[in-house]
């Protein structure tokens, strides 16, 4: 007696392979009981006795050009779809770009804008500060100079009283 391999359906398989298990023979060593001679045989694929069955999972000719036409109008429509979306997107892109760059001179002119208070605060603070050292300075000069005019002025008076006194008598 024969023996036959069964293949089940995998989720490999295309989805016009039967849904049944394939059975296929493998081959055979038969002995005889005669001396020691071996022979082989091969079962044939399909019984003698019985004829093979039509296969009804093939599609008729019309069916597959309509559903070849139904598969390339659905690509037809996603690549349009995508298309759309893809345009759309570039569009975004545009305009997030565009807002990035007025976002950049917007920073841009408030750090510029910034800069300059703080060199306009910086120089009044400088301007402060030369007329404070000035005034400092200023007072203490002013001190000296009327101390030395009066030293000058009381050591002339001096001298004219001697001078006077001198000539005097």
């Amino acid at each position: 007696m024969p023996e036959y391999i069964t293949n089940t359906m995998s989720s490999h398989m295309p989805p016009s392979a039967p849904s049944r298990p394939i059975r296929t023979p493998c081959s055979t060593r038969y002995r005889s009981t005669s001396s020691s001679t071996s022979s082989s045989s091969t079962v044939p694929l399909t019984p003698r006795t019985s004829s093979p069955t039509p296969s009804t999972d093939k599609p008729i000719p019309d069916e597959s050009d309509a559903a070849l036409s139904k598969a390339t109008q659905e690509f037809t429509r996603e690549i349009a779809r995508l298309e759309r979306e893809k345009a759309e997107l570039e569009r975004e892109m545009e305009k997030l770009l565009r807002e990035r760059d007025e976002f950049k001179s917007a920073c841009d002119k408030a750090a510029l804008a910034t800069k300059q208070k703080q060199e306009t605060e910086r120089q009044e603070i400088w301007d402060s500060a030369y007329v404070v050292a000035g005034m400092l300075l200023a007072i203490p000069a002013v001190f000296i100079a009327i101390s030395i005019f009066v030293s000058q002025f009381l050591a002339g008076m001096r001298m004219l009283s001697w001078a006077v006194y001198l000539v005097g008598g």
